[in-house]
């Protein structure tokens, strides 16, 4: 016996047999823990020869103790009989002799296999979904992220730890369910099946005929594919009538338990839905690894589950390094995105949608025009491709929205002709051969279309780098690009450099620089801003200038022996571009000032007019007007008609606006009506062509029911909302909200009263 300060121990030998041994299976590494009844930790020792000693506290003769022989870990003073548990270990209770000083004990074969451990190869991407202008959908990747991967406790052992009154809720939800399907929603994008991205449903299919089983009965379900296919995972009715009447008529709890285990692929799709279940995954996560990312936003590693059992069910979260910490940007529900059964060597698509992602952009693949070798092609305006002015008459218009057009209007989704506002980002790309001697500098300039002064872009523009010193987590310090002044030109902007700045000097030894692979900070990927609210606050088309300067700040001609501009005339599906050379019309030479410039030029349409909403009172032809408690009152005897009317307004016409007219809670659509706020006619009212709409409505259209004329109201409310909406876009498909508009206004229709 041993005594460590006033514990006494004592030593027990574990002998382990394995039955079931061959020359092709032979048992693997094992170690033998011991806890008491509670599950605290006592000791552990790994067996060798088959045989293990223990130091056990002699306060625990007598007692029960829980032994478990599974694989050895890393720390075995922290073994935790969970973890022991998920990774197969197999237990023994058994009350210690305090005589005892050896323990015998056989494991079957079944018992000892399940800590085998096999190699699974996990593989995924990490993934944004990002709208473009022209309706479709851009998937880009997300590196500087590391994915943690885990594993989630299996249904079973979760069934097997729930309370008794919870056993019987899944039982009774589980019932209900599959008497009476629920209308599942669609799965996560992570979890749908590969090529399908909008599960779209099929025809209603009615479960497998289920007789009734403890008053079930059963009842048609419609279902999106996936989610048919996860439910009725076997489709044999006796097979399914034999397996829900089990759960059905179980006659005791530890039946029951058993039985819902039996039935656990049948619980799986219901697992997200049934939220007072989430707490029991939420806690029940054991992460294996951790693996970073590379620049496509990839990441494959390797982890072991026990070959004997199941796939491991695998859970994935992502955090993003964004300056100086690690964020999270992806920690969905556990209940609703385990990958239950992974396919080792599967892909796996994590798709984020946090907002504060930053999304890394590589440079797309261009096709190039014959002959061109060193080029620069103005490429966007947010994520709107430029088309430029093509040559052909008329000029040929663009493949299809969510491109700059010739006359600097841009369509995006449902919106066509909408100007250009707000901050607005340029992007460009270039030959690997720039920058060079010949080809430095370039500057962004703008004027309006009609004026003689060309103003040039000065918002600072900075590319983050990489630092990277011994031990420490890396900086992304910045390098400007510019506004600089070179040979007296002012307002020039470097090409990025092909080699980051160098460590400081006060850096430690081994510090290295370096540019990410791709542009890791949203903003990396812009060339030029201009704040039109400021620089461009008139109204109406520009020209944007885009020029070139060698190393000493001389202009650069375009042409032979110098560069080439190209143009986007074409973006496939995969992001590739297919390019073609300037025209004339596009590369031009003029003298604007005094000052001779050369460059690339094209059209933008700006506007940041606000839009104005307002509605009329409503009146009965002009001679009754609402009265300040909203009350219009008409004569019975009479079939005057009650005008509405209102003022959808942008100073040059570039928003869309919706009228809309209710009755109490009654949507009324042969009162309501919009479209562009310069349009003729907009549902039942006629317009000027500058925004202002009216019409004169028989009181029966307002008053009676639109579904059934006969139901009529002899006095009701009524709801006017009017809301306009600009155009105007930054470029990233969608609306700058700011300069809309709405108005509101109620009013009653009433029968004149006797006193008036």
């Amino acid at each position: 016996m041993n005594q460590k300060g006033n514990q006494k121990y004592r030593k027990i030998a574990i002998e382990v047999r394995f039955e079931g041994v061959t020359d092709e299976k032979e048992p693997p590494d094992t170690a033998v823990y011991a806890f008491d009844r509670t599950g605290r930790f006592l000791a552990t020792a790994p067996l060798e020869d088959d045989e293990a000693e223990l130091q056990l506290p002699e306060a625990i003769s007598g007692r029960t103790v829980k032994l478990l022989f599974g694989p050895p870990i890393e720390t075995p003073e922290e073994a935790d009989i969970s973890e022991l548990r998920r990774r197969g270990a197999h237990e023994r209770r058994l009350r210690l002799d305090p005589d005892a000083r050896e323990i015998e004990i056989s494991l079957h074969e079944p018992d000892w296999t399940r800590w085998l451990l096999c190699p699974c190869t996990v593989r995924g991407r990490v993934i944004v979904r990002v709208p473009l202008p022209d309706g479709t959908v851009r998937e880009m990747p997300v590196c500087n992220t590391r994915v943690t991967i885990c594993e989630v406790d299996r249904v079973p052992r979760i069934i097997w730890r729930l309370p008794d009154h919870l056993l019987y809720r899944l039982r009774d939800e589980l019932l209900e369910a599959i008497r009476n399907p629920l209308p599942l929603p669609d799965p996560p994008p992570d979890l749908i099946d590969p090529g399908v991205i909008d599960p779209v449903p099929e025809p209603p299919r009615p479960l497998p005929e289920l007789h009734e089983i403890s008053g079930l009965e059963t009842a048609p379900q419609s279902l999106t594919r996936t989610g048919q296919r996860a439910l009725i995972k076997e489709s044999a009715p006796d097979t399914m009538r034999r397996r829900v009447e089990s759960v059905a008529i179980s006659r005791s709890t530890t039946e029951l338990r058993e039985q819902l285990i039996d039935v656990a692929d049948l619980i799986i799709p219901y697992l997200c839905i049934w939220d007072w279940l989430h707490p029991f995954f939420e806690h029940d996560v054991d992460c294996l690894t951790t693996v970073m990312v590379d620049e496509n936003g990839e990441f494959e590693t390797t982890v072991f589950y026990p070959c004997f059992g199941d796939k491991p069910d695998l859970y994935f979260r992502a955090e993003q390094w964004q300056g100086s910490s690690w964020e999270s940007i992806y920690a969905p529900s556990v209940a609703c995105h385990t990958h239950w059964n992974y396919t080792c060597g599967s892909e796996v698509t994590l798709v984020v949608t946090d907002p504060a992602v930053i999304p890394c952009e590589p440079p797309p693949d261009v096709g190039l025009p014959p002959e061109v070798d060193t080029w620069v092609m103005p490429f966007q305006v947010g994520l709107t491709e430029i088309w430029g002015t093509p040559s052909g008459t008329p000029t040929p218009a663009p493949p299809a929205a969510g491109w700059v057009k010739s006359n600097g209007m841009t369509d995006y989704g449902s919106v066509t002709d909408a100007p250009f506002g707000g901050y607005l980002p340029f992007t460009m790309g270039h030959s690997n051969d720039v920058p060079s001697d010949d080809v430095r500098y370039y500057r962004w300039s703008y004027r309006k279309v009609g004026t003689t002064t060309l103003k040039q872009m000065d918002e600072t523009v900075v590319r983050h780098y990489v630092k990277q010193s011994p031990g420490d987590l890396p900086s992304f310090p910045v390098y400007e690009l510019g506004p600089k002044t070179v040979g007296g030109k002012q307002n020039l902007f470097e090409f990025k450099p092909p080699t980051a700045p160098a460590p400081d000097p006060g850096d430690p030894a081994g510090t290295v620089t370096y540019w990410p692979t791709d542009n890791f900070f949203s903003s990396d990927r812009y060339a030029a801003f201009l704040n039109s609210n400021e620089g461009a606050s008139d109204a109406g088309q520009y020209e944007i200038w885009l020029e070139l300067f060698d190393k000493d700040g001389n202009l650069v001609d375009p042409g032979a022996g110098t560069f080439d501009f190209i143009v986007p005339n074409q973006v496939n599906p995969d992001q590739s571009v297919e390019a073609r050379a300037a025209t004339t019309a596009e590369s031009k030479t003029e003298t604007i000032d005094g000052v001779t410039h050369k460059g690339f030029v094209f059209k933008l349409h700006i506007d940041n007019n606000q839009c104005t909403a307002t509605i009329a009172p409503p009146n009965i032809e002009g001679t009754t007007v609402a009265d300040e408690c909203g009350f219009l009152r008409y004569n019975p005897d009479d079939s005057k008609k009650v005008t509405l009317a209102f003022q959808a307004l942008h100073p040059n016409g570039h928003a869309t606006f919706s009228f809309n007219v209710h009755r109490g809670a009654t949507y009324l659509p042969g009162a309501s009506g919009g479209g562009e706020v310069t349009a003729g006619s907009a549902g039942p009212y006629s317009g000027d062509g500058s925004g202002n709409f009216t019409n004169d409505f028989n009181r029966p259209t307002l008053l009676c029911g639109p579904a059934d004329p006969s139901e009529c109201c002899e006095e009701a409310a009524f709801a006017e909302n009017l809301h306009v909406r600009a155009k105007a876009t930054r470029g990233f498909g969608h609306r700058i909200s700011a300069y809309d508009d709405h108005d509101v206004r109620a009013f009653a229709l009433a029968p004149e009263r006797a006193d008036t």
